[in-house]
């Protein structure tokens, strides 16, 4: 009865012309309800730019592999967790349109500063290894732009809900808004500016519409007249980020092209009379422009190889071009290849400045797994050099991918696969399990070193139904090193005995543990390759 009495009392005193003060402001946010909108549409499509485009801020040090996405998720879970509980807190103390603007502003700031911090971050972190490194690379970069723009959400709520009895509904609204622009950063990420734009020009581009946002809305709070601070903020920006930079040298090393692609920001480098291939700041391959002959061993490992156990082959499968260098010294004698590679930049790249010449060859673009298990043809040789440091498609070294290339082969074919990483000692076990599935898949299977020797480099790996005798055979064909007149004269003084290290297992698509068991061996391949080449080129 009180109860009902109290109840009552109030809707006496509430009169039919009187307005409480906080239905009164929340009026007065309805009223400006189409600020938020287009307000937590931005800001969500910025979170997913940003997430996405992380793996290119870090690849140049630490690859774009399954270490580096887990860092950079978890990195965006944690800080927009973060930012949505501080987001409502500071709303509900000081629930004011100009601290929701200037906290976007502040992430535009945020924003544009990791171009420039990149370099000496990812410089410091990278003492901690691939997985100490990424994500702590990934924290100090990403945490302070996603937390900010975590809290805009919670506070449109706060300021744009009329009353207590619609605010699921307000609240609704705004996260779906919010959704949808995750979903249209999400695509235009993914398919449009990474593959498009450089990554400076990206994160010029987030911070300019964070902090052009407030800029509006400002405008309009004050009646026309922009904030002095947050035009401040935005001269700032574009002061902090560094602007495009075409060919650069420093000494001997000439920074040639970079283009940004769907796999990765490709990078051609010109070091005295070599040229290097750079994917993800990781080499791929290098010719010697003066004859523009490779200028790596592994590729004629593979060749030679080839020749000596199949000299009457005609037709190979290569799978991963590269810079085109194993299908063009196989054409020397006699060989037409189709040749699979699932980045068409590439294969641009490849002709244009490293003398591919694709005619005789049939250049297919797509998954080469797929191709494995998609064609009718049959070739003499079925060659997989997918792989180079941390970027190994697991997919590609499994039971049931060479059961694919089997099905793909002459019967007396032969499969030749290439991986960089340890060859002895426990850290082999990737190499041992290499090994061990092929021998589930075919009868004949043996390993030998590509480069020179130790516990660490190239490993061809050379898999058959047919007996694999390397014998005395020799073609003629330049060949630009010492080492490969022993390799023309020997192939058995690269012949690895055996892998001692840990226990081998057949690697399945169920169960491929090659990321987390190849950790170190990816960590030596990356500091290789941060010691050849200049951070600058690395991270221009």
């Amino acid at each position: 009865m009180a109860r009902q009495s109290r109840r009552g009392r109030r809707s006496a005193d509430e009169r039919p012309g009187d307005r409480p003060r906080d239905a009164a402001v929340g009026e007065r946010a309805a009223g400006s309800l189409a600020y938020y909108y287009p307000t937590v549409f931005v800001t969500g499509a910025a979170i997913m730019v940003l997430e996405l485009l992380g793996a290119r801020v870090l690849a140049p040090y630490y690859g774009s592999s399954l270490f580096v996405w887990s860092s950079l998720i978890t990195v965006t879970l944690v800080a927009l967790a973060i930012g949505y509980w501080l987001g409502g807190v500071v709303a509900d103390r000081r629930p004011r349109p100009a601290l929701l603007y200037a906290i976007i502003a502040l992430a535009g700031l945020a924003t544009a500063v990791i171009a420039p911090t990149r370099g000496p971050v990812l410089q410091a972190t990278d003492a901690l290894g691939l997985r100490g490194g990424s994500l702590s690379s990934a924290f100090i970069l990403f945490t302070a732009p996603l937390l900010l723009l975590g809290m805009v959400s919670p506070f449109a709520v706060k300021l744009s809900t009329v009353s207590l009895g619609r605010l699921a509904r307000t609240a609704g609204k705004l996260y779906s808004v919010s959704t949808a622009g995750s979903f249209v950063g999400t695509l235009a990420a993914g398919f449009l500016l990474i593959p498009t734009f450089e990554v400076r020009t990206i994160l010029l581009g987030i911070a300019i519409a964070l902090v052009a946002v407030s800029l509006v809305v400002f405008a309009l709070l004050r009646r026309g007249r922009p904030s002095t601070v947050t035009a401040v903020l935005l001269a700032a920006i574009v002061v902090l980020t560094p602007g495009s930079q075409g060919t650069r040298a420093l000494g001997d090393t000439v920074l040639v092209a970079k283009e940004p692609s769907f796999y990765g920001e490709i990078r051609i480098v010109d070091r005295g009379p070599l040229r290097f291939l750079l994917i993800d700041g990781g080499m791929q391959s290098a010719i010697d422009t003066r004859n523009g002959l490779c200028a790596l061993e592994y590729p004629y490992v593979i060749e030679t190889l080839a020749y000596r156990l199949r000299p009457e082959g005609s037709r190979a499968l290569v799978i991963g071009l590269g810079a085109g260098v194993i299908p063009d010294a196989m054409a020397n004698w006699g060989v037409t290849s189709d040749i699979v590679e699932i980045d068409p930049k590439i294969i641009a790249v490849a002709r244009e400045h490293f003398g591919f010449d694709a005619s005789g060859h049939a250049v297919h673009v797509g998954d080469g797994r797929r191709l494995l298990e998609e064609t009718s043809e049959r070739y003499d040789y079925v060659i997989l050099d997918a792989f180079a440091g941390e970027m190994v498609p697991v997919h590609l070294l499994s039971r049931e991918a060479f059961e694919s290339a089997r099905a793909a082969m002459e019967p007396e074919g032969i499969l030749i696969l290439n991986y960089v990483g340890y060859r002895e000692g426990p850290q082999s076990r990737v190499a041992m399990s290499i090994a061990e599935t092929l021998r589930a898949v075919f009868d004949s299977v043996e390993t030998f070193a590509a480069g020179t020797p130790g516990d660490y480099g190239g490993n061809v790996f050379v898999a058959s139904d047919a007996p694999i005798d390397v014998g005395a055979a020799t073609r003629a064909g330049p060949l630009p090193f010492p080492v490969h007149e022993v390799i023309r004269e020997s192939a058995t003084t690269i012949r690895l005995s055996n892998l001692p290290g840990g226990p081998a297992i057949v690697f399945t698509d169920d169960h491929n543990p090659i990321d987390l068991w190849d950790v170190t061996g990816r960590e030596h391949w990356r500091r290789d390759t941060m010691k050849f080449f200049p951070s600058w080129v690395l991270l221009g």
